[in-house]
């Protein structure tokens, strides 16, 4: 185990930033928590799997932390207390949570939130809470989309690649949508129900075999759609599909 000498830490009165990352540490050094005037904290890339005795609440001026590429399950009560104070909250991806961290959805204003990497397979009904969400990265083993993600209103981007998901239609037609990553996933229809704002739907190495495109609103005359890419699909033909609804774009 990694440790900083207590005298150290208390010594170093004007200490902001603190790096820690990938040297294959299990425990936040018990130090850390008497830092009067800490304001980042980086634990990346370390094999940290719990911060239940981190006492990072105590952290006065703790403003920002990362905890990516960790083995990390879950955060304890005083961490979601801290994260809750936190923005943004620490990025959470290639850990072990199976569940999304329930001080996420605490977070109204949250612009961005990557949960690759993790034990998630789902989604709670919560995800619908983050109306401010623009980005969402999903890469790793999520099944289903849930009907809430239809609340994510100013989502720009989703990535949702490699994953098991059978159904990516409520997220097409979401209206401030630009960019919809879905290759390597389990799509066998596209009911291509595009949003106004949709640019680049790329969604290639799915099992495709049937393809058909509908206005999202019976007034949308024009999409913006720049790119499709349904490379290795399993199209036997585009007998309905009319490709004159998408010029100009790249196929």
């Amino acid at each position: 185990m990694v440790e900083i000498p207590l005298d150290f830490i208390q010594s170093c009165t004007t200490l902001r930033d603190l790096k820690v990352s990938s040297i294959a540490m299990k425990k936040v050094p018990q130090s850390v928590q008497h830092s009067t005037s800490l304001y980042r904290l980086d634990l990346s890339c370390n094999r940290i799997v719990d911060l239940d005795d981190a006492g990072l609440d105590r952290v006065p001026e703790l403003s920002s932390s990362r905890l990516r590429n960790n083995r990390t399950e879950q955060l304890s009560e005083p961490v979601n207390r801290l994260a809750a104070l936190v923005f943004p909250p620490p990025p959470i991806s290639n850990n072990k949570f199976v569940n999304v961290p329930r001080v996420i959805y605490q977070l109204p204003s949250l612009d961005e939130l990557d949960m690759s990497f993790n034990m998630t397979t789902e989604l709670p009904e919560e995800i619908g809470r983050l109306t401010s969400l623009e980005r969402l990265i999903l890469i790793g083993k999520v099944v289903k989309l849930p009907e809430e993600c239809r609340s994510l209103v100013k989502l720009q981007l989703l990535n949702c690649r490699r994953n098991n998901i059978s159904d990516i239609s409520m997220a097409y037609a979401l209206p401030t949508l630009q960019i919809l990553y879905a290759d390597h996933n389990s799509v066998h229809a596209l009911h291509l129900s595009i949003g106004p704002g949709l640019s680049v739907l790329d969604a290639p190495h799915n099992d495709i075999t049937f393809l058909k495109f509908a206005p999202s609103s019976p007034l949308q005359i024009s999409l913006a759609l720049t790119l499709l890419d349904v490379s290795y699909a399993k199209l036997s033909s585009l007998d309905t599909f009319d490709l004159s609804q998408l010029l100009p774009f790249k196929l």
